[in-house]
């Protein structure tokens, strides 16, 4: 009966550790991986509902709304020919233009009460890194992790750009959309008080 030598044991020994290692190295970049591609879906899925919100708030605007003595419903302006289109306000906060505006503010109609508006204003803060929408009473925060956020206008449109921090790298985001029915007009709103 013959048993294994010492040599044969530390051989088999190595080869086990080699295996096993590798398999250790193998899960602990899966496991890496997976955490880094989770936190690129979490912070891709929020710009995307930021864009989106943006966005349909902005397809919602609606003229003004009147009601003229025999009870018919007029665009604003349209009795005289002269219909008044919507406007998106938007405020430079930081003193430089050239890099786009940081605050966007429009006023949405009700059909549920013509002579009433829903203020919705979008506001980068820089110090704190956070994109706020406020509409009435009420405020929630779009983006948590944006180092920088711009609102450009269009000819027919608005241009979203800005730069995200995604652990420790920054990413940039850039998105534009145009109004088809030329009835949004869009101008700088002069110095922005909240």
């Amino acid at each position: 009966m013959r048993g294994f030598t010492l040599i044969e044991v530390l051989i088999s020994f190595a080869i086990v550790s080699i295996i096993f290692g590798s398999v250790v190295g193998v899960f602990r970049n899966f496991m890496y991986t997976r955490g880094k591609n989770d936190d690129m879906m979490r912070y891709s899925q929020e710009i995307q509902f930021l864009e989106k919100q943006i966005y349909l708030d902005c397809i919602r605007i609606s003229p003004a709304l009147r009601l003229n003595t025999s009870g018919d419903l007029f665009v604003a302006g349209e009795e005289t020919d002269q219909p008044i289109p919507e406007e998106i306000l938007l405020y430079d906060t930081d003193a430089n233009t050239q890099n786009g505006y940081e605050v966007m503010r429009m006023f949405l109609g009700t059909l549920s009460a013509l002579d009433r508006r829903e203020k919705v204003e979008y506001s980068f803060k820089q110090e704190t890194g956070k994109l706020i929408r406020k509409s009435g009473s009420k405020s929630y925060t779009l983006g948590e992790n944006l180092t920088e956020f711009h609102f450009f206008p269009l000819k027919r449109g608005l241009k979203l750009t800005g730069k995200e921090k995604k652990g420790k790298t920054v990413e940039d985001f850039s998105t534009a959309f145009s109004f088809l029915d030329g009835f949004v007009r869009i101008e700088p709103g002069g110095e922005y008080t909240e």
